[in-house]
């Protein structure tokens, strides 16, 4: 993935990323996602040498169980990413 982005439904805070486990691995992104000390010292440790596979995968269960976290991925223009998460944090305007 050469864009996306990480977003926390509860407080509509958003962070452009290159790859969800490769993002969340990394403890500033861990910890600005709201993680515990413990969690992100936790994926700062698991190991990522291939691109997609069983590693990929026990790093993004390890963030969603041990983090509270859920990952969705969906495909979206940039513009209308933008617009629809300007609009859902800040409903009255």
């Amino acid at each position: 993935m050469k864009e996306g982005a990480w977003i926390e439904a509860e407080t509509g805070n958003w962070h452009w990323i290159d790859d969800h486990a490769d993002w969340i691995r990394r403890p500033e992104c861990a910890r600005s996602a709201g993680l515990t000390e413990e969690v992100v010292l936790r994926l700062a440790a698991m190991p990522r040498r291939a691109a997609c596979g069983p590693e990929r995968n026990a790093i993004l269960i390890a963030a969603m169980s041990e983090g509270g976290l859920i990952n969705l991925a969906f495909l979206a223009s940039k513009g209308a990413f933008l617009q629809r998460t300007r609009r859902a944090s800040n409903p009255d305007s």
